[in-house]
Order: C-alpha cells, then sequence, then structure tokens
C-alpha cells in the first residue's frame, strides 16, 4: 500500500512543477505582446529613431503601465531584430543586409568587421524612411556608374553612390544649375573625349523594380543642353532598360557629334527613380567632340593571320591575284576610344565589266567598334572576263573622316609580276617580272617574218639549252603571294624541216638534288625552282626560231624564244643522265635486294662445298 501512495505523491510534485514552468512561459508571453505596439509606434515616427539607436526609450516602463520586467539593453535588441524583419519584407525582393552593387556590398563588409552590422541595417532603414511621406526615397540605396566597354572588363566610373555624387562629378554639381546650364570649365566636370560616341549610366538599387519602371514611364529621361549646343551635336537617349528581376537600369546618351564642328558641350541627365519629389536625379557630365581623321582606327587587311594596315608605307600596294575571290578587310578601335558606331562600307569596281564587287561577312549593313575588339567584313569579287581593276572602299565613322583606300584586283589575263626565268638559278635576263627582256622576245608573230639580230641565236654546234623558272618575291605585289600552276610547256618550230626540237625536259629541286618530272602540269610555290631543258637537231644546213610557251593558270601566258643555226647535220640523241625519279629508286633498291640475296647464297654454298657429311655410329 505504501508503494502506490509514494508513486502518487511523487507525481503530484511533477504536476506542480509543470504548471509552475506554463505559468512563466504564459507570462513571458504576454510580456512580448505588450511590447509589440510600441515597434508600429516607432514605424509611425512617435518613438525617435535616435533612441533606437542609442538603447533609449522616450517612455519608461512604469510610464507606460507596462511591467515589462527587462533590461534597455534586451529592448535594444528586441527593436533591432523587428527593424531587420521589415527591412527584409521591403528591400524589394533582396536578402536582408545583402547589397545589390557591388560597392555597397563593401560598405557592408566593412561595417560588420567592426561589429556594426546591425546597427548598420538599421541606418540603412532609417535612411529609408525617414522622410514623412510613405513613399522613401529610392536614392539613399542608389548607385551609379558610367560605363565604357574595355579589353576583357568594362570600364567603369562611379556617378553617384551614398546619397552623393562622388568624383568629378561631386565638383561639377556646383557650376551646373538644374534650370540653367552655364559654361562648365573642363577640369571641373568629368570629360568624355572625343573617341567615344556614346555614354551609358548603369544603376543598381534596392527599391522594388515596379517603382522604377512607373517612374520611367511618366518620367522619361531627358537631357538639359545649352542653347548653342545645336552647332556641335545633337545628343539623344537612346537606349532605357529597367530589369526588374535584377534591380538595374540602364540608360544611353548618343552624343551624335556633327561632321565639321568641333567643340566642348555641357549635358545634365534628369532620371526619376519615383513619384517624390526627392526622387530625382540630375547627372552634370561634359563631352568633347572633334572631327578629322580618327588615330585611334586601325584600318587595313588580313594576310595570313596577319594585319597589314593601309596606311603602312613598309608595305608594298595590295594587289589580289586571280586566285583570290575575295578580301577580309578588319577595324579597331584601339584605346582610349571606347565605342565608335560606322555606317554601311562602300565599294565599287573601276571596271564593272571586269570585276563585279559585294561586301559580306559580319557587318555589311555598318555596325559598333568597340575598345580594343577587332571587327572585320569581307569584299567579295566576281571576275566577268580577264584583266585588272581598281578596287576603292570607303567607311563611315561620323563624325570623322571616312576610311578610304584602294587596291588592284587582277582577273587574269596580267604577266605574273613573281615569275622569274634565267640562263641560271636566281637570275632573270630571259624573262623578268612576268615578261620576256629584249634579246627573248619572240612572239608567235614574229614566226614567218624576218630574223631579228638582238635575239640569242644558238651556235651550229651548241644543241641544248637550259633555263631556270623561279618564283620569287621581285616584282610581287605582296609578300608570300600565291603559288604559280604552270601547265604544259610547249615548243613551236618555225621551220620544222631545218630544225627539230625534242620534248621538253622538266626538273625541280629537292633535298636530293633534281630530280625529273612529267611535263603535264606543276605548282610553282614562292621561293622554289625549275630546270627546263631543250634539245635540238639540226636536219639541214639553215636557221629557225623556236618559240617557248608556258601557260599560266589565271594569267597571261608567258612567250619567249631563240634562234638557232645549224652548221651541219646531227642526229637525234637521247641524254644518258640516269634521272631519279621515285619509280627508279625503287626498281634500283629492288635490283639491289635481289643482288645481294644471291651472292649471300652462292657464297654459303661455296663455302659447304668439299666437306663430307660424318658417319653416324650406331652404338
Amino acid at each position: 500500500m505504501m508503494r502506490p501512495v509514494s508513486r502518487l505523491f511523487s507525481c503530484g510534485i511533477l504536476l506542480i512543477i509543470a504548471s509552475a514552468f506554463v505559468q512563466q512561459a504564459q507570462s513571458v508571453s504576454e510580456e512580448r505582446f505588450t511590447l509589440s505596439p510600441r515597434y508600429s509606434e516607432i514605424d509611425q515616427g512617435r518613438i525617435p529613431r535616435d533612441n533606437i539607436l542609442s538603447g533609449e526609450s522616450s517612455e519608461s516602463p512604469a510610464s507606460s503601465g507596462v511591467s515589462t520586467g527587462v533590461e534597455s539593453s534586451d529592448i535594444l535588441n528586441d527593436n533591432l531584430l523587428t527593424a531587420k524583419n521589415l527591412d527584409e519584407e521591403g528591400d524589394g525582393g533582396h536578402e536582408s543586409g545583402t547589397a545589390v552593387t557591388e560597392d555597397r556590398t563593401h560598405d557592408m563588409d566593412d561595417s560588420a568587421d567592426n561589429g556594426n552590422e546591425p546597427t548598420n541595417n538599421v541606418t540603412m532603414l532609417t535612411n529609408l524612411t525617414e522622410t514623412p511621406s510613405n513613399e522613401s526615397s529610392p536614392l539613399k540605396s542608389l548607385y551609379v556608374y558610367a560605363k565604357k566597354p574595355g579589353l576583357g572588363n568594362s570600364l567603369t566610373d562611379p556617378v553617384f553612390k551614398g546619397n552623393m555624387f562622388v568624383g568629378l562629378f561631386n565638383s561639377c554639381t556646383s557650376h551646373v544649375s538644374n534650370q540653367v546650364l552655364s559654361s562648365v570649365n573642363d577640369s571641373a566636370c568629368f570629360l568624355d573625349d572625343e573617341y567615344n560616341d556614346r555614354l551609358t549610366f548603369e544603376m543598381t538599387y534596392l527599391t522594388s523594380g515596379d517603382v522604377i519602371e512607373d517612374a520611367f514611364e511618366k518620367h522619361p529621361p531627358q537631357l538639359k543642353l545649352q542653347d548653342s549646343i545645336s552647332e556641335v551635336a545633337g545628343p539623344t537617349v537612346s537606349v532605357t532598360d529597367v530589369n526588374k528581376m535584377a534591380s538595374t537600369a540602364k540608360v544611353t546618351i548618343m552624343y551624335n557629334c556633327k561632321t565639321g564642328s568641333s567643340g566642348t558641350i555641357s549635358l545634365v541627365l534628369d532620371l526619376w527613380f519615383g513619384m517624390s519629389e526627392n526622387s530625382s536625379l540630375s547627372i552634370p557630365w561634359t563631352k568633347n567632340c572633334r572631327t578629322g581623321k580618327n588615330k585611334q582606327i586601325k584600318f587595313g587587311y588580313v594576310l595570313d593571320n596577319n594585319n597589314v594596315n593601309f596606311n603602312d608605307t613598309q608595305v608594298p600596294a595590295m594587289t589580289v591575284t586571280p586566285s583570290d575571290v575575295s578580301t577580309e578587310i578588319f577595324l579597331k578601335l584601339e584605346q582610349p576610344g571606347a565605342q565608335q558606331a560606322f555606317l554601311a562600307p562602300f565599294v565599287i569596281s573601276s571596271n564593272p565589266e571586269i570585276t563585279d564587287v559585294t561586301v559580306r561577312g559580319n557587318h555589311p549593313s555598318g555596325g559598333v567598334l568597340q575598345g580594343l575588339e577587332q571587327t572585320t567584313f569581307q569584299v567579295s569579287y566576281n571576275c566577268e572576263q580577264k584583266g585588272s581593276t581598281e578596287i576603292g572602299v570607303s567607311v563611315a565613322i561620323p563624325p570623322f573622316d571616312n576610311l578610304t583606300t584602294s587596291w588592284t584586283k587582277d582577273c587574269g589575263g596580267q604577266p605574273p609580276m613573281n615569275l622569274q626565268i634565267g640562263t641560271a638559278i636566281g637570275s632573270s635576263d630571259v624573262v623578268k617580272n612576268g615578261e620576256p627582256t629584249s634579246s627573248f622576245l619572240v612572239g608567235i608573230q614574229h614566226i614567218g617574218t624576218e630574223h631579228s639580230d638582238e635575239h640569242l641565236h644558238l651556235p651550229g654546234n651548241q644543241s641544248d639549252w637550259t633555263v631556270f623558272l623561279a618564283n620569287t618575291e621581285d616584282g610581287a605585289s605582296q609578300p608570300l603571294e600565291a603559288s604559280l600552276h604552270v601547265g604544259r610547256i610547249t615548243l613551236t618550230v618555225e621551220h620544222p624541216e631545218n630544225v627539230a626540237a625534242l620534248d621538253p625536259r622538266i626538273k625541280s629541286k629537292s633535298a636530293l638534288g633534281w630530280s625529273e618530272i612529267p611535263n603535264s602540269g606543276y605548282t610553282l610555290r614562292p621561293g622554289s625552282n625549275l630546270k627546263l631543258s631543250l634539245h635540238f637537231v639540226c636536219k639541214r644546213i639553215a636557221e629557225s626560231r623556236i618559240l617557248v610557251t608556258i601557260p599560266i593558270l589565271q594569267y597571261d601566258t608567258v612567250e619567249f624564244g631563240i634562234a638557232k643555226r645549224c652548221t651541219h647535220v646531227g642526229k637525234a640523241r637521247k641524254s644518258s643522265q640516269l634521272v631519279f625519279t621515285a619509280g627508279n629508286v625503287m626498281v634500283i633498291m629492288a635490283a639491289a635486294c635481289v643482288a645481294a640475296v644471291v651472292v649471300v647464297i652462292r657464297r654459303r654454298n661455296t663455302q659447304l662445298k668439299g666437306f663430307e657429311a660424318l658417319p653416324v655410329s650406331e652404338g
């Protein structure tokens, strides 16, 4: 009986203790609930926020009729937590304590390092709600910077942050009125140089994106200009963009500097970020407009993945070979240039009946040059017939002078300027720059006419003649010019009854020496040589001219000739010179291998002769 009684007694004690804890918890909850109206009074401005920051209250717990039993430091902590919650509800969707812009993030990080993060949050809330109106000023959390393109990253200049202008934009406000623009000293304001045709202001904020979007619609960004500015430029607001998800806005100003006029202009951009009077911002700056030659733009063509400037005096004038169907033109804006618009490139042919020319590629209709970025387009050719024409290109870059240049397009039928032919390697005494010299100027029209004493005459005792063809840069229109495609070389004999000419023999030079190649076509690359050997047989004691014809693809056919004298009748002979072709080398190597095997077998049989087999014992 005692054990049940003791158990009941223990349970009763536990129930009493639990009841005491429940009553204590209800008491604390009532105290917290009684404090909550004070936060509403804070939001309505009845309790000064300075008291919140200092940890003091305008009413003592006794005068308010509420006994909290909590120290003033606890009240401060509760107030800070409530203010932080309010900030989270009205920050436009951003996380508490996190700024949108990089600069504001640094500011908050610095405060956090000093142990003032809660106070910083309250200060930001105070800034947003210190005005009597229901709408808070978005300028308190606004960050504006001017953006220019650069290599890899954009070049930025801070304009407005911490509820004030910074740098040159701050010093410029004392010289520019919000109503009337006056002459502004260049050194006092941010000056945009002549190599930038636009300026973009980008903004980040903590205000709701809907509020900013409504403000931009009801009060579009406006420019205030000087009265005399129309003579130099006609700036306009080109792009206005609001990104509600990212809480950013962007406004781009096109300067539209006029061709033929130069000067410094002053501008003020009015922006509205809300409906109240303290929601507008006026940004002042200056712009330098200049005309003439833009020295920051590189203009040229691309050759073998290398840029060649048109104004480079060290490079010969460009001539496009018949095998090239297009030329790549490049434009590049060097620093301090940031942006420059260019219009559609204009191209023209001096003779459209020979060459038709068009613009193709990335920017046939124009575009915008970005700082340190290369822009290219293609000039395409369509050769209607053989001949050469002058190609002209002009690219407008207002307000600067147009970029203009010209070059020659060869559509075939012209002498191959980089072909040299001589009686020795490296000489050009037979053909120079694609045209025969006077001593070898024998054309098909000369056949049957009276001989000229200036022509080279081979003596009667000479039956062989050798010349060397070379593709060199001498006379070439540009370095590393395209290869020459040589066709079948033919010989024409004026009097075949007097002289017979055997088929020409052609050899190319390699690391192993000269090797014969078929007379059916060959690609003569820059820096390479061909060896052309001719052999004649005299049938009668007489004389005859011999014409050598070398066709070259897409170029004028090269022809030269000699006069051959015959003082005695000879016989046709074949050269005993061994020609090292690929087939000949394989045959020789195979024959050598077979001979080596035969020699080894015969020696082995000789060594074994005379020897008898040893008897094998049975034991």
